[in-house]
Parts: structure tokens; sequence; C-alpha cells
């Protein structure tokens, strides 16, 4: 189900067993044992449960907004009376539309409960004149929304938890200029908020959490240890790779849930892997070389995580001989390319895109073989986007205008040819396999 969505997979299913039964290829009872075989979906509403949720947030904005105008005109009795009374009044109404069995309306609510939270956090504090740091309320506020996602099964709680971490982090981090690491906590709690939840918002949302503040850290490390941006590129690139190779161990897990968590990390791990890789190329546009080597030792070890974690796979028939090999081409490239530093920009863009270009096919072929979600879509994306930049900044700047952009559109035509003929191959490829 790493293609489409759940429900967008249960409606096909659906449909075609009700086909395969017509044909007799499956009995009644082998139709409804596959059907209730799948996890059962808790999202109902569709169309109306998103502008419930919309009317939440506006509601709960419009309301705050006019309590804070009027807070200094309300008793402080009173303003905590409003603000509980608003606060329980949301998670009832929440309550009552989840036996009903409303669900997008009844996380609507609980998105409505988590921002009144917030906002009583706030407004106490300042009625009270309690001392304390912004960051300590913003912490205070991830860690109530994410034991309220825990005791309530809510996926909304759980994202705005998970958001409030990523805050928290990056209020440390902009104020230390140094990692956060205290910040993987909330990161773990997401992620197994995510298997508990065991659905797609929720594993997004953790899967999200888990990206940004390895984002956060790369930053600093770079900050505080004065790194070049290749070496925190360079670095990011197998930090990525290693989040991909996780990805694809778990993904067959015992536990159904794991294994969907680590199926829904692989497209955002290998997309974060082309933009640094990308990024990489274009460092040298920016800076002059920089071969400092402080970041290497750090980023060596972390690239021995997806190159050991790959082969493992691959002895557990979960990744391919071309998986590993793909691997280790990335981080090596990577690795290579920041500690080298090219003092030619013109070199270092081409190893780069050499590199994203090597990305592009082998997300491609990972999709394609039905292993990596939208990943057939993300790789060649991101191979036709190379092919146009590296001729934009090779050919396209040495012809004149008019030639330019006659070969620029012949370039658009061929690698658009290419690309269909790559991917009706890997389709027949997978067809005769």
């Amino acid at each position: 189900m790493s293609a489409m969505s759940e429900s967008s997979y249960r409606r096909r299913l659906t449909a075609d067993l009700r086909n395969w039964q017509e044909n007799g290829w499956v009995t009644p009872e082998g139709a409804a044992a596959i059907l209730q075989s799948l996890p059962v979906s808790r999202v109902r509403g569709g169309f109306s449960g998103l502008i419930a949720i919309l009317g939440a947030v506006l509601l709960g904005l419009g309301t705050l907004s006019f309590v804070a105008a009027n807070w200094e005109a309300i008793p402080r009795p009173i303003r905590l009376l409003l603000l509980m009374l608003a606060l329980g009044g949301a998670h009832g109404l929440a309550a009552h539309l989840w036996t009903q069995g409303r669900i997008l309306a009844a996380e609507a609510s609980m998105l409505l409960a988590g921002l009144v939270f917030a906002a009583s956090i706030a407004l106490i504090g300042q009625s009270y004149h309690l001392s304390g740091e912004f960051s300590d309320a913003v912490l205070l506020f991830a860690g109530g929304c994410l034991g309220a996602a825990f005791l309530v099964h809510s996926t909304a709680m759980m994202a705005l938890g998970m958001a409030g971490a990523l805050f928290w982090s990056g209020l440390i981090t902009e104020a230390t200029e140094a990692p956060h690491w205290p910040g993987y906590w909330p990161v773990l709690a997401g992620l197994a908020l995510a298997v508990h939840l065991d659905n797609r918002i929720a594993r997004m949302a953790a899967i999200s959490g888990c990206l940004g503040w390895i984002a956060l850290v790369l930053y600093a490390l770079g900050q505080s240890g004065d790194w070049p941006a290749g070496g925190v590129l360079a670095t990011g690139a197998v930090t990525a790779l290693a989040l991909w190779a996780v990805g694809v161990t778990v993904t067959n897990h015992p536990n159904a849930a794991i294994g969907r968590l680590g199926s829904d990390l692989l497209v955002p791990a290998l997309s974060a892997v082309l933009l640094a890789l990308f990024a990489l190329q274009v460092v040298p546009l920016a800076e002059t070389p920089d071969r400092r080597l402080d970041w290497l030792p750090f980023a060596c070890l972390g690239a021995l995580v997806p190159v050991g974690l790959a082969a493992f796979a691959l002895s557990r028939t979960r990744a391919s001989r071309t998986d590993l090999g793909a691997v280790v081409l990335l981080a090596g490239g990577s690795l290579a390319l920041a500690a080298l530093s090219p003092e030619d920009g013109f070199m270092a863009r081409l190893a780069g895109g050499a590199l994203v270009l090597l990305g592009g096919v082998w997300v491609a072929a990972l999709g394609h073989e039905g292993r990596n979600g939208f990943g057939s879509r993300t790789g060649l994306v991101a191979f036709g986007a190379e092919a146009v930049y590296l001729y934009t900044i090779t050919l396209g700047t040495l012809l004149d205008t008019a030639v330019a952009l006659f070969a620029g559109g012949l370039l658009f035509i061929a690698v658009s040819y290419a690309l269909l003929r790559f991917r009706r191959r890997l389709g027949a490829a997978g067809a005769t396999s």
C-alpha cells in the first residue's frame, strides 16, 4: 500500500475482487478473507471532514483572538474558567463525534483542543506572571499533545505534538548554536506513536519530524563545528541513505504497523538524498572550495550505516546487489566530492550532476519494481530536472540566446522521450520478472 493511499488501495482491491469472483478466480469466502486482512480504515467523512478541520482552525483562531484582545478586561478566575471550558468542550465534542464514527470531524475538534491548549499555556503564564523560558512552554505543549495523542489515539494531536517538538529543538538550536541532541526523544516518541496509531498521516507526521530534527542537527553541526557547506550536505546525503536502509530493513517486519512505517519512510528518505546531492553540486557557485575535513570522520562513520544495512537487507533478499552498489556509489561519491572540492566549479557541478542522475535512475527503478511507492515519479523528475540543469550551466551558457533556446527545446523533447522509453522498459521488465 505504499504506491497509493490506503483508502484508494481498498477501493481498487474491492473492485478487482468483484471482477475476479465473476471470472471464477477467487471464491466469495476468499475475497471476504482478503478484505478482512486489510487494516481497518479509521478515516471517514472525506471532503466534509477536511472542511471541518479547516473550520476548527478558523474557529479556534477567531475565539482565541477575541479572548486575547479582551484579556485584560476579564477577571483572572473567569479567564481560567473560560480556558478550561473551551478545552473541555473541545475534547467532549471530539469524544461525541468519535462515537458517531465521524473520525475526521473528531480530529478537527481535537485540533481545536490543541490550539486552545497552546493558548492556555501562554495566557495563564501571562496572567499569573509565571517565569521561565519560552522554549519550556513549547516543550510543555509538545509533551501534552503527544500524551493526548497516545491516550485518545488522535492523529491531529500527534501532528501538533511533532510540530511543537520540532519548534522546541529549533529554539534551542538557535539559542545555543549547537546540536540539540535531546530532541531525539520526541522523535522516538513520534515514531512509536505512528506505529501505535497505524495510519498514514501519523506516519508521515513522525517521518517529517524525524527529517526536520536531523536537518536541524546537521545545520548546528555545521555552525558549531565550522563545517563547510559541502561537508554538511554530504553528511546529510549519507544520513538520508541510512534512513532509506532502515526503511528497507523493517518493511517486512513481523509487526505489520512497523513494516508500514518502514515502507512510508522510503520515498521521503530518497527524496532527501536527491535534494542533498543536487545542493552539493550547487555549492561551488556560492563559495570558494573549502577542503577542511573536520566533518569527514563523522560522515564516514555515518556512511557505514546505510552500507551495512543494505548488505544485511541483501542477505535477507530485501534488497538487490544493484541497491547495495547504488548505496556505496552515492555515499562514497558524495563524500569524495565534498572532501576533494574541485577548484573548477564546472567539474564539481558535473560530478555532482552524475551523482544526481545515478540517484534518479536508481530511485525510478525502485519505483517500477514496486519497492518504493511514488519513487518512480520522484526519480524520473529528478533525472529530467538534472539533465536540464546540466544543459543550462554548460552548453546553455556558451551558446547564443536563440540557439540556446532552440537546443534547449530539443533537449526537453529528447529527455521526455528518453524518460518515457525508460519507464516503459522498466515496466516491461517488471511484468516479465
